[in-house]
């Protein structure tokens, strides 16, 4: 069976990959030898002019010494293909061949289309490794091969399966092939990701620089000071929504929508935006809709949050008042709390990487605003808010009422039916508003209340307090506090349970297929948003499994079912026999007519053997190799899934680790402010990251995580520690060696005698000391030193600081199962400079 292999994914900022590397077409580990002195600080050496002296020492005949130098550099450092080059010219040299060969592969990598050097390098690597030639060409067979069967199983709907093969095979593609996986994975995961508008833009230009770009999408005509792929991105995005905007407003009818394509400016800063304003001061305007003009104005959100996600739910926001505008026939707007409350409805939209448009959840932003007013802040009250008929808009506070209205009448279910009973009366309101104005109140009554209105109500009174329970006790639970997963697991069975009743009822009010949906979008929260990949819920994926195969989707049923027999294999859960055995049966059943899967796993099988045989002739050679071949078996194995394979792999990799020729990928950490994670999430925490250095202050206890590097494994955190300020007894100034958004964050560092310390923090703020070291020489106040963590799998921790001797520590709890890195300080000023991440295969 196929187990699904999960990557490290896109690398985000300044992330740079020395590591996984392509040898002529294989992912190699970044095999740099330790440098001399672990401890040192590290080369402030350019690469480039350790490449010109390392070749003036290969020219006077010292590879050793242009060996040691690069490797001291590149303890702290990334290379280029020169420098990488240059060391397999020395390891070559030196008559040490495997490794030389992983630097000959990294170098041909990272020369990318650059032909000029890569025939001399090409010949370099075959006189390390022989059968290098034969060792990619049986990569290519495998490759193009697999890749077929992927895309028939793409063709049958098997997407799972087929990302599950297609992902460990993007390690050993090249050329086209290696494209076509590349996009066909991109595309499958898209349906599981959200858009992230500026996700991997490399453009650091400031924004106020940025020529304005002129576009025309299906929809919408731009105007943007952003760069010209996000303007892409925008318009996507916004036809997509553009759809539901008809859905909601329309009931799907395209051929109301008037054909004049409004236009999306989008300005460089929120002052540039706001020379366009014509109403009254209002620093606090994220953008608008103009009736007049057929235009929705916002601005570049990086200009003040480091993120566009705020700008796209402003556009999502302001371009519904275009269909409001159209509703009411260009008129006066309706009602401030229908048409506002419509409007912010749509902020919990979210636009998914393919395509697809998910129908709105709470938006959590208001949620969180109207618990506050609904438990004692200041606010108005509901009939306040519906009873508000002035021109334009309302204050800002009645904002998050409106938005708890209209959810409320678009989601609000019948305990008993299940129907969303107020979706009818809704817009019967809205477009009796829209067209005709009026007393908005007075119509509320002749909608909502009366005995013939679902509830009986006859004042605004209860009917309001039957919301604000809505409110507080069904829906703020579902996304707030300890017992999200509970209510929406609750949640998800009620759904099932009354998907069953209804194949025997007569006249069900839901349809069998609503209500799966309904429990399937419940499990799928608790999956992604909540379990992730740290908590594997073998009876969660198998009610997924179930409601999917009752929903006739058998493709993701058999992926389920698989995901759940791996995870049985692997040991990481266990099934009783008959179990085991039912779960298999039921798989095969449902594979019966995937006939692309079975020709993959026969075509896994047949490979695999090739690959034993050339690993076999590795071994035979005048000078065995292991680092080379445990690097083939590693990739290889995690395509082909081939148990015998795995096994000869396991014992590579132990015989390259006891010869110390096994190092890790290097990774530099640092970059732009989004790929960090905030821990306390403080309005006045001070954090500046940049390519060199990494910062962090406050009084209070202040961490971020670094996001683009998923730790599963062995790993290694190196970087020079700066304290800075004055230092105090509660001063504590380190890094996070293990933690991630949902788990504690386990942080080393020195305090303010100079001792290291090691912590645990929540996030709700509270700590706790892990373990207290005195050293025989306490850091001084004015060392900046180097400081490393090693962290093992088992739970142990290795930290090095400057030249002083190394310190195990075993952890008595477990540390988080995907794990990032990140910098912490509390009571000062912490600075990161030169840190990597070495993540060992």
């Amino acid at each position: 069976m196929f187990q699904r292999f999960v990557p490290h994914g896109a690398l985000l900022g300044a992330l740079v990959l020395s590591g996984a590397s392509i040898l002529g077409g294989i992912a190699n580990a970044y095999t740099a030898p330790a440098p001399a002195s672990s401890n040192a600080r590290f080369s402030e050496q350019t690469e480039k002019e350790t490449v010109a002296e390392a070749r003036a020492l290969l020219t006077a005949k010292d590879p050793q010494g242009a060996a040691d130098m690069i490797a001291k550099y590149l303890s702290s450092s990334i290379a280029g293909y020169e420098l990488e080059d240059v060391y397999g010219q020395a390891l070559l040299q030196l008559g040490r061949k495997d490794e030389a060969a992983q630097h000959f592969g990294i170098a041909l990598r990272l020369l990318g289309d650059n032909e000029a050097p890569k025939k001399a390098i090409t010949a370099n690597l075959t006189r390390a490794d022989p059968l290098y030639t034969r060792r990619t060409s049986l990569m290519l067979r495998i490759s193009k091969d697999l890749l077929k069967d992927c895309e028939k199983m793409l063709a049958a709907g098997h997407t799972d399966r087929a990302l599950a093969i297609l992902e460990p095979l993007e390690a050993i593609a090249t050329g086209v092939e290696k494209q076509t996986i590349v996009a066909l994975a991109t595309k499958i995961r898209a349906a599981t990701q959200e858009v992230k508008l500026d996700q991997g833009n490399g453009d650091e230009a400031e924004s106020g620089a940025r020529p304005t770009v002129h576009l025309e999408g299906k929809h919408y005509i731009l105007e943007a000071n952003l760069e010209r792929d996000i303007v892409q991105r925008v318009s996507d995005v916004m036809d997509d929504i553009f759809n539901y905007y008809v859905l909601v407003y329309f009931d799907r009818d395209e051929t109301r929508v008037n054909p004049q394509k409004p236009t999306i400016r989008i300005h460089p800063t929120h002052d540039e935006m706001m020379k366009e304003w014509q109403g009254p001061p209002n620093p606090g305007i994220g953008g608008w809709w103009s009736p007049g003009e057929w235009q929705v104005t916002c601005y570049d959100t990086r200009s003040n949050s480091g993120s566009l996600d705020q700008m796209l739910q402003t556009l999502y926001h302001e371009a519904s008042h275009h269909f409001m505008t159209m509703l009411s026939k260009g008129g006066t707007p309706p009602s401030a709390w229908i048409n506002e409350g419509t409007a912010t409805f749509f902020e919990g939209a979210k636009a998914m990487a393919d395509r697809r448009v998910l129908w709105p959840d709470a938006a959590v932003d208001r949620l969180r605003a109207l618990h506050y007013q609904l438990t004692g802040g200041p606010g108005p009250t509901p009939a306040q808010v519906i009873s508000f008929d002035q021109p334009g808009s309302y204050a800002g506070e009645y904002y998050s009422f409106g938005w708890g209205l209209v959810y409320y009448l678009l989601e609000y279910e019948d305990p008993t039916t299940l129907e969303k009973i107020f979706r009818p009366l809704y817009s019967q309101y809205r477009e009796t508003n829209a067209m005709r104005g009026g007393d908005p109140m007075e119509l509320f009554k002749q909608v909502f209340l009366g005995s013939k209105a679902p509830g009986g109500f006859t004042t605004i009174e209860p009917w309001a307090a039957k919301w604000r329970e809505w409110i507080l006790n069904e829906i703020y639970p579902l996304h707030f506090g300890s017992r999200i997963r509970d209510l929406r697991l609750e949640k998800a069975k009620l759904y099932i349970e009354a998907a069953e009743r209804s194949k025997t009822e007569k006249a069900a009010k839901v349809a069998e297929s609503e209500l799966l949906a309904r429990a399937l979008g419940h499990l799928e929260y608790i999956r992604t948003k909540i379990d992730g990949d740290l908590k594997l819920d073998v009876d969660l994926i198998l009610m997924q499994a179930d409601v999917l195969e009752r929903m006739g989707r058998p493709q993701g049923t058999a992926a389920l079912l698989e995901q759940v027999l791996d995870l049985a294999d692997a040991g990481e859960t266990t099934l009783e026999p008959e179990r085991y055995e039912e779960l298999e049966k039921r798989l095969t059943k449902l594979d019966v007519k995937n006939q692309a899967l079975r020709q993959a796993k026969i075509h896994c099988k047949n490979y695999a053997k090739q690959v034993l045989k050339l690993i076999d002739d590795y071994q035979l050679g005048e000078a065995p190799k292991c680092l080379t071949p445990y690097e083939f078996g590693r990739l290889t194995s995690n395509v082909l899934e081939y148990d015998p394979l795995s096994k000869v792999t396991e014992e590579l990799r132990a015989k390259a680790r006891e010869a110390g020729l096994l190092h890790g990928a290097l990774y530099k950490i640092g970059g732009r402010a989004n790929a960090w994670v905030s821990l306390f999430e403080r309005p006045d925490e001070i954090f500046e990251p940049s390519d060199t250095t990494i910062a962090i202050a406050n009084a209070r206890p202040v961490g971020r995580l670094f996001t683009g590097v998923p730790l599963t494994g062995e790993y290694e955190l190196r970087c020079s520690l700066n304290r800075v300020g004055e230092l105090s007894l509660t001063t504590f100034q380190g890094v996070v060696f293990s933690g991630n958004p949902t788990t504690p964050w386990y942080t080393a560092g020195i305090d303010g005698k100079g001792k290291l310390v090691l912590r645990r923090y929540e996030k709700t703020g509270s700590e706790r000391a892990l373990k207290i070291i005195k050293l025989d020489v306490p850091v001084a106040k004015d060392e900046s030193p180097t400081f490393a963590v090693h962290v093992y799998p088992d739970n142990r921790v290795v930290i090095r600081i400057g030249e002083r001797a190394p310190i195990e520590i075993s952890l008595e709890e477990d540390l988080p199962k995907t794990a990032y890195v990140g910098i912490f300080s509390k009571n000062g000023r912490t600075e990161l400079s030169s840190t990597v991440l070495e993540v060992f295969p």
